[in-house]
């Protein structure tokens, strides 16, 4: 069966509590691949990547949010995240690629 990256990333599980939560997990996800394949090697540079590009972000995936995440959001994300579970999921082997890329490719 074939899935499209997005609806890759929405089957990983989200390891952070619910309480506080202010962006789902794909997204943050998404925002790391996008920025990453965009030149981002840094937390920041994907921050101002999220500015640079939310409104045209927000339109075309059907969202309704002010802002896209900070620099320290991605960084506690990509910190916790366990890319042993990204590996079991669902993502084909060219999408476990580009995140475990973007993760190490992090400043």
């Amino acid at each position: 069966m074939r899935s499209n990256l997005i609806e890759s990333l929405q089957n990983i599980k989200d390891f952070r509590a619910v309480h506080g939560r202010r962006y789902p997990l794909w997204l943050i996800l998404l925002l790391v691949i996008m920025g990453t394949i965009s030149g981002c090697k840094s937390y920041y540079a994907l921050e101002e990547f999220g500015a640079r590009h939310c409104s045209a972000l927000c339109e075309k995936l059907g969202l309704t949010l002010n802002r896209l995440p900070s620099d320290t959001t991605f960084r506690r994300v990509l910190q916790k995240l366990d890319f042993a579970l990204c590996s079991r999921s669902s993502l084909s082997s060219g999408q476990r690629i580009i995140l475990k890329w973007s993760q190490v490719r992090r400043v």
